[in-house]
């Protein structure tokens, strides 16, 4: 019965986390206390100030970036690409359950603490998988191109297969371009 009481009060209070980044934290709320209930918000701090990335909230999941390209700021449960000094793209993994997680994206920008413009995007992410002692986990797969970078994402699903061995992925190209953020398949 205690033990009830306790988690109970443990899921009134908000659950805040942070992740420190090259130069920057990101901070994850959830008001509820619980994630599960998919209203996770996110800010972004830095040099102390803090100011919103207006995703929609969710549950974050937390995938991992792959590679060690010096455009990446963080690449542990999330990645950070800086497509030019002070400015970052931030991309996120947010529950898809029951299917895959789907990819959001920020265009941030550090200087002047602001984010420039979001997009939650359809797509998921089966890119970089690893059984783990916690389970499966995938990661974000990126290589560097002018302006930005090309992210592995979902782009269809063989028929009659909704497994992770029956997405069929592609590269999407993820652009900033002044203070706009472009995502589109790199291949029409």
């Amino acid at each position: 019965m205690l033990a009830a009481l306790v988690l109970s009060l443990l899921h009134q209070a908000p659950l805040v986390t942070e992740l420190k980044c090259a130069g920057f934290s990101v901070i994850t709320t959830s008001p509820s206390g619980d994630p599960l209930n998919d209203d996770e918000r996110v800010e972004l701090s830095v040099e102390g100030a803090r100011f919103p990335v207006p995703f929609k909230p969710t549950m974050f999941t937390g995938a991992g970036a792959r590679g060690t390209a010096s455009q990446l700021k963080c690449s542990e449960h999330l990645l950070a690409w800086e497509v030019r000094p002070g400015v970052l793209v931030l991309v996120v993994s947010r529950s898809g359950r029951p299917q895959l997680d789907l990819v959001s994206l920020a265009l941030v920008d550090l200087a002047k603490k602001k984010t420039l413009q979001v997009i939650d995007t359809p797509y998921e992410l089966s890119s970089g998988r690893a059984q783990t002692k916690q389970g499966v986990t995938f990661s974000f797969v990126t290589r560097a191109a002018p302006g930005g970078f090309d992210l592995r994402v979902v782009r269809e699903w063989l028929p009659d297969d909704d497994s992770p061995s029956g997405a069929l992925e592609d590269w999407l190209a993820v652009r900033a371009v002044k203070e706009k953020l472009t995502a589109g398949w790199l291949r029409p």
